[in-house]
């Protein structure tokens, strides 16, 4: 079904939310992906003195980091964040889900992520 369609359906209640979900994005098969194998980060701090945060930052990110200590890394920080806050709240309100999170992050090969802000850049590469 084309997208204009299947919205049509949904619309005129032929379809319930789930099936005409399913019917625009259909399940990925996860055998054809490609698995990742490392994360690269940059950060870059932009305060004016930050000189010295910035050559740290860049000497600790110099080599790639392997996925499966990242993975690791998100899982403690998941459970140490529990002490914190509740992570079900999230779960309820923003469909926030970090075991999802860090299940696809093993499929995310060429996924790069930029973050601007006033504070520091952040670009993390997975390849």
């Amino acid at each position: 079904m084309e997208n204009e369609s299947v919205l049509e359906a949904l619309y005129q209640g032929d379809l319930t939310a789930q099936n005409a979900y399913d019917s625009l994005y259909p399940l990925i098969d996860k055998k054809k992906l490609k698995r990742a194998r490392f994360v690269k980060m940059k950060i870059n701090v932009k305060e004016e003195d930050s000189k010295a945060t910035n050559i740290f930052l860049s000497i600790l990110f110099f080599f790639p980091i392997p996925l499966f200590i990242a993975r690791m890394l998100m899982r403690i920080a998941m459970k140490k964040g529990q002490n914190y806050v509740n992570l079900e709240d999230i779960n309820q309100t923003n469909d926030f889900d970090m075991k999802t999170l860090i299940e696809l992050s093993k499929y995310a090969k060429g996924t790069s992520i930029t973050v601007e802000s006033d504070d520091a850049d952040v670009n993390i590469k997975i390849f």
